[in-house]
């Protein structure tokens, strides 16, 4: 509502249309209007670092990696920094199968700031991509310590646990997340996280038929989350994807 406010008093603002234009990526699922916001942002002031940083992301749900690693490298060149801008760099490299410069660029993190659970959160994916299940359990049961109350790296952890066939540990990430939610907003995306990596394929889709009905946020990159991979091939997948009406857009 301020960004929208402010965009009334003043069109020209940079901020404003950045941020609106994430919003209307995450929260309404309109990667054009989304796109649009975030390049007249770029239009007023080149130089906003958030706005390259979220047309990365944008571009990740849209599956065009290469330009979100474009993206990503422009937000880091001009605010390198950034924990955030880091993190994303090495990101959208995993994201686009460059998993040396991924590796590269989360091992600068972790010399920059060991204690940013991001860092350790980017490096567990890198052993899940290997396969190296322990390590990847090590680096995200550190990205937990770190967060705190944040579910990503505690719903990463346990989606490793499933995958890994220690099901009681992923059952007890479960447990915890339902102590959580009555307190904080636990996302059903990442409920569905720990159950798809259980390969409880049900429970997985009925959680994310739960964030589609509240839109949560997370959905807008359900077609390239790598957690959801073993979906696939099912049906109920591709119906859900298309509702998003968020893959069949391009990005020049």
């Amino acid at each position: 509502r301020l960004a929208t406010q402010a965009l009334v008093l003043n069109g020209t603002l940079a901020e404003p249309n950045a941020v609106l234009g994430i919003i209307k990526f995450k929260f309404d699922w309109d990667p054009e209007a989304s796109v649009a916001y975030l390049e007249r942002a770029l239009q007023q002031n080149p130089s906003l670092f958030e706005a390259h940083l979220w047309l990365s992301e944008v571009a990740e749900g849209m599956k065009r990696p290469e330009k979100a690693v474009e993206h990503a490298r422009q937000a880091h060149s001009l605010n390198p920094l950034s924990l955030a801008a880091n993190l994303n760099l090495g990101w959208q490299f995993l994201q686009a199968g460059r998993i040396n410069e991924a590796e590269e660029q989360f091992d600068k993190l972790l010399e920059f700031d060991p204690e940013f659970w991001g860092a350790h959160w980017g490096k567990g994916h890198l052993y899940l991509e290997r396969k190296f299940y322990q390590e990847a359990i090590q680096e995200f049961s550190r990205a937990v310590e770190l967060q705190g109350g944040h579910t990503l790296p505690l719903a990463t952890l346990g989606y490793s646990y499933g995958v890994s066939g220690q099901r009681e540990a992923a059952l007890g990430v479960l447990e915890t997340l339902q102590g959580m939610g009555e307190d904080v907003y636990v996302s059903p995306v990442h409920v569905a996280m720990v159950y798809a990596g259980m390969d409880d394929k049900d429970a997985a889709f009925e959680w994310l038929d739960k964030a589609f009905q509240i839109r949560a946020r997370t959905m807008a990159w359900l077609s390239v989350r790598r957690e959801f991979n073993g979906l696939h091939n099912d049906p109920r997948y591709g119906a859900l994807v298309a509702s998003l009406g968020i893959d069949a857009h391009s990005l020049e």
